[in-house]
């Protein structure tokens, strides 16, 4: 989010560089220890994450191919075998990340 709003992020940074940064960092560990603090499992917390990631995943990696295709410039574009592979990785990360999401939802979610 630091990047996306131009803001200084940096734990090596002095509160008063980054206010904004220490902020989004300390409400991010409050919010966490309100999720397990009160006796939430925290095997199902990571499973749900993993499924909420499973999901996401194949939209996160269609977006990187599509971006690679339209905003990178021609000579350094992906081409041949090395798009091929890169594809045929895509489809075999995303196919796991499906199995195991659905594997998750059908034993339960945590």
């Amino acid at each position: 989010m630091g990047e996306a709003l131009g803001v200084k992020k940096s734990l090596n940074l002095r509160f008063g560089e980054a206010k904004g940064f220490y902020f989004a960092f300390i409400v991010a560990n409050l919010i966490g220890a309100g999720l397990v603090l009160p006796g939430i499992s925290l095997t199902g917390l990571t499973l749900d994450i993993e499924l909420l990631n499973a999901l996401v995943l194949p939209l996160v990696l269609g977006f990187l191919l599509l971006i690679e295709r339209a905003a990178l410039p021609v000579e350094y574009r992906m081409r041949g075998a090395h798009k091929v592979i890169a594809w045929v990785l895509v489809l075999v990360v995303v196919g796991f990340g499906l199995f195991m999401g659905y594997d998750t939802i059908k034993h339960g979610l945590g």
